[in-house]
């Protein structure tokens, strides 16, 4: 019997996976969505007639789950529990569920999951190298493998996502950046130090090819997600107690303000070039924040949605409710992309405290993924830096209520306890 628990758990595992690089780009998600579901209230009910000691631990998140389930409650009961309420509570629930199911499984199998990590670094590089394929071919226009759809998105741009998914450029950005990091950190498994120099050498061709792409198919977050996710790292892999590890964050934080500068400065065209694709668009967010619906720009919305939500959305307390638009909803409040970013729609839909929980819950399960037993890191800078990550991508994209993203945005995650698992274990 506990061979086959072990089976179950595996085959879960490998599902949550498939929901990233098969089952989007077939457009059955939704399908596997209930089928991932049912195996894990199958997994609970044997280890709760076993007497199981493995079951899926809550009690260290009771605080956030209730939190959230009180507001959605209090939501539902002050402004009904239509159609619409349940929709927006099932796209909520199942990114819940398998964030709560992939930090379990993460957290009982540590040492086995991490050893079949590092070994995979050929399996996951080669599945990106096909997916730039792909995005070269489409960036010809073609509609060359856009996957599988029900509903057209008449922005091609969109459409330029590899394998990853039909318009599913939000996802691109996140998986390459965990391949990205995952790669600096796999990179000490490497021996010989030829090859470690090679590839890094790839690692960096990888970061500028996926900066160009960007460049072209409208993906202006991953100019912040990367270098974020970079110095997440950086904070992480040096103890910051010490005085030489928070110099060495500083400076290396400085060296690469000046590499850019540099560059910016020395390519001729280059800096007006990004400012027209990339750099505009957060100033520009930044700019139009108090102009309201009149934005019509789906990049600069983002912030505009949530200082509309404050003001006007009753977004202080329980927002306008989730009775009252679906959380993708194009034209709410007279925004033509509505819902393009979670941080807005929840605001306006469930008020401020329904996000800062959803943010809570979140960041205290996957806080617990990144410990490496009894070498559990629970300094206060880790408490401070996954809740600022979240913040950032639900700024610009919808990992709360959208299972590829959400699980990417995991996946970056856990390349920070593949980090520390190397520390502690000396892989390299």
């Amino acid at each position: 019997m506990k061979l086959r628990l072990k089976m179950i758990e595996n085959l879960i595992l490998l599902l949550i996976i498939g929901q990233v690089v098969v089952f989007r780009y077939f457009n059955v998600y939704e399908t596997m969505n209930k089928v991932i579901l049912t195996f894990i209230i199958l997994l609970i009910i044997f280890n709760t007639l076993l007497g199981k000691g493995n079951r899926i631990n809550i009690k260290e998140n009771t605080i956030g789950i209730a939190s959230v389930i009180l507001l959605l409650v209090l939501n539902g009961f002050l402004y009904g529990n239509n159609q619409t309420f349940k929709s927006n509570v099932l796209m909520m629930f199942y990114p819940i569920m398998n964030m709560f199911y992939l930090t379990w499984y993460v957290k009982k199998h540590q040492n086995s999951f991490y050893k079949r990590m590092i070994q995979l670094k050929f399996v996951i590089n080669i599945y990106f190298i096909i997916n730039i394929i792909v995005m070269f071919i489409q960036l010809q226009g073609n509609y060359f493998m856009i996957g599988v759809v029900t509903q057209e998105n008449t922005m091609y741009q969109d459409l330029i996502s590899g394998l990853l998914g039909y318009s599913m450029t939000a996802a691109v950005c996140y998986f390459s950046t965990f391949v990205i990091m995952y790669n600096v950190v796999i990179s000490g498994t490497i021996r010989r130090e030829l090859r470690r120099k090679l590839f890094s050498i790839y690692n960096m061709i990888l970061i500028f090819v996926m900066a160009y792409i960007s460049m072209q198919n409208d993906n202006v977050q991953y100019f912040a997600i990367l270098p974020l996710s970079f110095i997440i790292l950086m904070i992480f892999k040096n103890r910051l107690s010490t005085v030489s590890g928070l110099q060495k964050v500083i400076l290396m934080f400085f060296v690469c303000i000046f590499c850019i500068t540099m560059i910016l400065s020395i390519i001729p065209g280059l800096y007006e070039t990004l400012n027209d694709t990339v750099f505009y668009k957060f100033t520009g967010a930044i700019e139009h924040m108090y102009d309201g619906a009149s934005v019509t720009h789906g990049s600069m919305e983002r912030l505009a949605l949530v200082v509309y939500g404050l003001a006007y959305a009753n977004g202080w307390i329980l927002g306008k409710g989730f009775s009252y638009s679906g959380v993708y909803t194009p034209y709410t409040f007279g925004f033509v992309h509505f819902g393009n970013a979670n941080i807005g729609a929840f605001v306006c839909l469930g008020g401020i405290w329904f996000y800062i929980a959803i943010i809570y819950l979140y960041s205290k399960r996957l806080n617990g993924m990144i410990e490496y037993n009894a070498y559990s890191n629970k300094k206060g800078y880790l408490n401070i830096l996954i809740p600022i990550f979240l913040v950032v991508v639900s700024t610009f994209s919808i990992p709360f209520t959208d299972i590829s993203i959400s699980l990417c945005v995991m996946f970056i995650l856990l390349v920070f306890g593949l980090s520390k698992y190397m520390e502690i274990n000396e892989e390299i």
